[in-house]
């Protein structure tokens, strides 16, 4: 009887992994046309059978309402300007997969979904390692600085993936020992080596916040810094972006720090962006192809993600947006008592204080911790 437990469990434990590997792509796999049709394919299978289970054991949350609007504007703003419908499917593929799957699983499944997650991320992130040590010059290179690619994408885009693991990881270790433990601590040192070794200094800057975190509000367990976290997110984006207040520190950021005012040509691209949007505030250009963003702001995306939230979706999408950052938080701040609100909110204002000047590449972990503090309540659960 107990060995066929364990075997359901082991099957149940596959069966997820199954079904999350999809969400968490690796970066290199876009520089690969056929292997990336597979997981394509391989996602929308996934979201398939998330999707309907989903409708059979709950009920549509409000995250899931929201984030729908939101593709809702997305969609009719994408087909108005003749956009790339396909990848806006993907898009929400990925996205909506990942909401909808945590939630399924942190109604019956807590400790293993962690489990499961805690996995992908610590496995991604070794062989990422692996990758840029076997190959410096990286499996492929971008297209037009011919920067090396290893497993995780571009050096400064891995802390898209590792800055989400330490939540997972940290929330596992949690769960498990009601503290943070060598299996916290180690996925630590290893992807803070790594931005020492490549010298990323945003992510460096980053990741380091956690040893503030860890020292001053995890140990004397400092809990009243949770409903600030966003109003310094929303006055960073408007001060920064569209007020250009870095302007008044010109004397220490230029002469002291020998930085640029233009956080490396950011801020031509956040004008020529700014043009667009008053041209579409609306709702935005929708998702459009490579080809379009290069040519209107001459690059890839705004470099800032709710301006980019914006160009695509407009005022209306971005307000849903917002509002959707702004009630995880609210979430979150409902239970500042308990340990693992305080670490998703922790991580949650560090990767936006990150995309004030960025934009995410790797949305589902994004989606995946803010689907976290929208659900904290199933957590704090666990943790009682």
């Amino acid at each position: 009887m107990d060995e066929l437990k364990e075997k359901n469990n082991a099957m149940n434990t596959l069966l997820i992994l199954v079904i999350l590997i999809p969400f968490f792509k690796p970066d290199i796999v876009a520089s690969f046309p056929k292997i990336n049709y597979i997981f394509n394919i391989w996602i929308i299978i996934s979201f398939g059978i998330i999707m309907i289970t989903y409708f059979k054991k709950l009920r549509i949350s409000k995250l899931v309402l929201l984030y729908l609007l939101y593709n809702i504007i997305l969609l009719f703003s994408t087909l108005k300007n003749k956009g790339n419908v396909l990848k806006l499917i993907l898009d929400l593929s990925l996205n909506m997969g990942i909401i909808m799957a945590v939630e399924i699983y942190l109604k019956n499944n807590k400790i293993k979904l962690f489990g499961v997650l805690s996995f992908i991320f610590y496995a991604l992130t070794i062989l990422n390692t692996i990758s840029f040590i076997m190959f410096p010059k990286g499996f492929a290179v971008t297209e037009y600085l011919k920067t090396p690619i290893y497993l995780l994408g571009i050096d400064n885009r891995f802390s898209f993936m590792y800055i989400p693991g330490i939540c997972i990881i940290s929330i596992y270790d949690m769960m498990k020992n009601k503290k943070l433990t060598k299996l916290t601590k180690a996925y630590f040192i290893i992807t803070f080596t790594t931005f020492v070794y490549f010298w990323s200094a945003g992510a460096l800057v980053a990741e380091s916040l956690f040893i503030i975190y860890y020292v001053f509000i995890y140990k004397l367990k400092y809990k009243h810094l949770t409903n600030k976290y966003f109003p310094v997110i929303m006055v960073s984006f408007v001060g920064i972006v569209i007020l250009r207040v870095q302007n008044i520190f010109e004397f220490f950021i230029v002469d002291i720090l020998h930085k640029d005012l233009t956080f490396s040509s950011r801020t031509k691209l956040w004008d020529r962006t700014i043009k667009i949007i008053n041209n579409n505030k609306i709702l935005g250009t929708g998702i459009q192809k490579s080809e379009f963003t290069i040519k209107s702001i001459s690059a890839y995306h705004a470099h800032s993600h709710f301006l980019n939230i914006m160009f695509q979706s407009g005022i209306l999408g971005v307000g849903i947006y917002i509002y959707i950052v702004f009630e995880a938080f609210n979430r979150l701040n409902k239970f500042k008592e308990s340990r693992i609100a305080q670490i998703v909110s922790f991580t949650l204002f560090v990767l936006f204080i990150m995309l004030t000047v960025d934009t995410f590449d790797i949305t589902a972990n994004l989606f995946l911790i803010i689907c976290i503090g929208f659900n904290i309540s199933r957590l704090k659960e666990v943790e009682e």
